[in-house]
């Protein structure tokens, strides 16, 4: 365990703001993390020897380096520079590219996705907003500010764990993103695809490396951010700024995600207005998303491949599995009570057998069904 680091960890401990979550801590929380550590430290190494074989100096040279804190963020740094030099004077055409590839992977239409991105900037600086008190997660020792009862408990579970499968889907999108961009952005500039591959294996490699704080102090920089908007017609709209195109496709994916499965999750009327609140500040806290970084794609990918092995999602779009019935299933299960949702879930997860796995298939889809009924009778 040693080799995976501080913050995995803390996961296993439950040392960390996510602590207790049926999902995201402890040996399942563990499982996840070790499957995307290895995913990253692999293509860390595979990307670096690519740059090095088209004569460009990364500073990593092998599995030790990357474990090192020092070397590891003056590579980054150093990668982060490269890519902000090559990419000044296209920034037009790679706000165009990252919306043409994140509508693609969703299954939006050209008149969905006009609709949908109303302002999308690559930006040098993208400072984190600012927040309200002191981190108070769920940790032994630690007190909410407003009584935790059994609903809002459940409530927060619940959006943490839609969090990590939003998070960790775009992860992964915004990796295929940059491998469907490849010949775009060769003409920008043929190292660019090697460069943004390192970059992004290596920056989410860092946040199992790095410990992670409990608060981000104000102005501090991110990636990216997105926010939502709804306009006039009341229907949502994404605003978009990342620092380079990687981050840029990340946060619309993420947006994409968020008014995908807006409405299965509480509105400010659901509590009162303290609770609703602590609901927010539980489940939107911008140090959360490291956490969700650790766990989310792999859990996101696991419950992809199985819902499309186990023909769970009904055919809505022009192919069995595609986008768009991924997306519509994300949907649905944005509506599912806590208990459905973890319970289904777990069985997912832990699955051994093939009856096991059939049972399992069988809970989803009946759970699915439910929710298309009350989905489309609201």
């Amino acid at each position: 365990m040693e080799a995976l680091g501080f913050n995995l960890r803390r996961i296993i401990k439950n040392q960390h703001p996510l602590a207790n979550h049926p999902l995201l801590s402890g040996k399942m929380g563990a499982r996840f993390a070790s499957a995307e550590y290895k995913d990253l430290l692999k293509g860390t190494l595979e990307s670096s020897q690519e740059l090095k074989r088209i004569g460009i100096n990364t500073g990593i040279e092998s599995r030790r380096d990357i474990r090192d804190v020092y070397r590891l963020a003056t590579a980054l740094q150093r990668s982060m520079a490269d890519i902000i030099r090559l990419e000044q004077g296209h920034e037009p055409e790679l706000e165009e590219l990252a919306e043409k590839v994140t509508a693609e992977a969703h299954g939006l239409s050209k008149e969905e996705a006009e609709e949908l991105f109303a302002k999308t900037k690559l930006l040098r600086r993208v400072e984190a907003p600012e927040e309200e008190g002191e981190e108070e997660s769920e940790q032994p020792g630690r007190r909410s500010r407003v009584e935790m009862t059994e609903e809002l408990r459940k409530e927060i579970a619940r959006r943490r764990t839609h969090n990590a499968i939003i998070q960790g889907t775009a992860l992964t999108h915004m990796r295929k993103a940059i491998i469907l961009a490849k010949d775009k952005l060769d003409t920008i500039d043929p190292t660019l695809y090697a460069r943004y591959q390192f970059f992004t294996n290596l920056g989410l490699l860092g946040n199992f490396i790095v410990p992670i704080p409990d608060a981000l102090p104000p102005g501090e920089m991110q990636a990216g951010q997105v926010k939502l908007k709804w306009n006039k017609k009341d229907k949502p709209q994404i605003e978009a700024k990342g620092l380079n195109f990687p981050a840029l496709v990340q946060e619309l994916s993420k947006g994409v995600l968020e008014t995908n499965m807006a409405h299965g999750l509480p509105r400010p009327y659901t509590f009162s207005e303290d609770e609703y609140k602590e609901y927010e500040r539980q489940t939107g806290r911008v140090q959360h998303e490291l956490w969700y970084f650790l766990t989310g794609p792999e859990l996101s990918r696991k419950l992809q491949s199985f819902m499309v092995k186990n023909k769970t999602v009904r055919q809505y779009g022009e192919k069995p599995n595609g986008p768009r019935d991924l997306m519509y299933a994300r949907t649905l299960l944005a509506t599912l009570p806590e208990e459905d949702l973890h319970g289904v879930l777990h069985k997912i997860f832990t699955a051994k057998t093939i009856s096991q796995e059939r049972e399992a298939a069988d809970v989803m889809r009946k759970h699915l069904h439910a929710a298309e009924e009350r989905y489309t009778h609201e």
